[in-house]
């Protein structure tokens, strides 16, 4: 995928090349081979490690998220088990308002992360797809 521009004046040359590829054309490959044995095999090697290093920052980030959302979970869990256990010895200490509104309202937040995660994730998704109709 070579998008090469050029540009030339009348009263000298300038020349001017854009492209959406780290690899130049095969004309000027050969023209740096012809100056300089082995550079086609030297990019090559670089746009391999490039690709690498991209590759391992990827998985890298996806771990790390993986991981950031299993802790959320299980904070999540002990902090709602925690107001739901919490509403439960209020009921038993005849406090039943309080020990149902602590219940409710441990249930209610959880339901609403839950919620809102789903609609973030489907935001996420649908705005990939638009920038990546493949």
């Amino acid at each position: 995928m070579h998008d090469e521009r050029s540009v030339a004046q009348n009263d000298g040359t300038l020349v001017a090349s854009m492209r959406a590829s780290i690899l130049p054309p095969p004309d000027e490959i050969e023209r740096y081979e012809a100056i300089c044995p082995g550079t086609l095999k030297t990019l090559l090697s670089t746009y391999e490690k490039q690709t690498d290093h991209r590759i391992e920052m990827e998985s890298a980030v996806v771990n790390n998220d993986i991981r950031n959302s299993r802790y959320g979970q299980v904070f999540a869990f002990i902090i709602a088990m925690t107001a739901i256990v919490g509403g439960i010895v209020m009921i038993c200490l005849d406090k039943n308002t309080q020990g149902l509104v602590s219940i409710i309202a441990a249930l209610v937040a959880l339901l609403g992360v839950f919620l809102g995660s789903r609609i973030v994730g489907a935001k996420k998704l649908s705005k990939k797809s638009e920038k990546n109709p493949e």
